[in-house]
């Protein structure tokens, strides 16, 4: 965060995001004396897979193609990481 100030956030704030988190079903509360312990309620494969989704519609207008040009494009990739990312198109390809 070169530049900016650090920005502490407000337990508020911290307590309104997690409310509207567990309202949505991402997390789970239990009371503990006089706080609260929180837990994801939902498998973090689960939640990429929503969120990549969403993102596929809302950002690449529903063409998961454009999203992996863009990837491509702008991310320096490893060889290893292209050939991985081969085995698996070439496996999708399969069925």
């Amino acid at each position: 965060m070169r530049g900016l100030a650090k920005r502490e956030l407000a337990y508020t704030s911290v307590s309104t995001i997690v409310r509207i988190l567990e309202q949505k079903g991402y997390v789970t509360s239990e009371k503990e004396g006089r706080g609260h312990l929180y837990a994801a309620a939902v498998a973090k494969e689960s939640y990429q897979a929503l969120s990549l989704k969403r993102i596929v519609h809302n950002v690449f207008d529903g063409a998961p193609s454009l999203l992996v040009q863009r990837l491509l494009a702008s991310e320096a990739l490893t060889p290893e990481e292209l050939a991985q990312i081969e085995s698996l198109l070439r496996e999708k390809a399969k069925g």
